[in-house]
């Protein structure tokens, strides 16, 4: 962490670890809600699962990877953000 504060035009360390643990924080939140909007939304669709036949899964997989894509932009953890950020 001292390495990458000095890095960063000569951060304090505290501050880096402030931010770091903040952005930590929200991904953690976003985690927990997904997983409880996820298990709402299985429940939801097991109820007409008849109807949907072998649809549940293919819907599930799709919103998961949606879910993940967002994340990835929102919190920008996608690759090119995260190359950017260590220079």
């Amino acid at each position: 962490m001292l390495v990458y504060a000095k890095a960063q035009n000569n951060n304090r360390v505290c501050d880096m670890r402030r931010d770091l643990e903040e952005q930590l924080t929200l991904l953690s939140y976003g985690q927990k809600l997904w997983g409880l909007f996820r298990f709402l939304i299985q429940i939801s669709l097991n109820e007409i699962q008849e109807e949907l036949r072998d649809q549940v899964k293919l819907i599930m997989d799709t919103l998961d990877k949606n879910i993940v894509n967002f994340f990835t932009q929102a919190l920008q953890l996608d690759q090119r953000t995260l190359n950017l950020e260590a220079r």
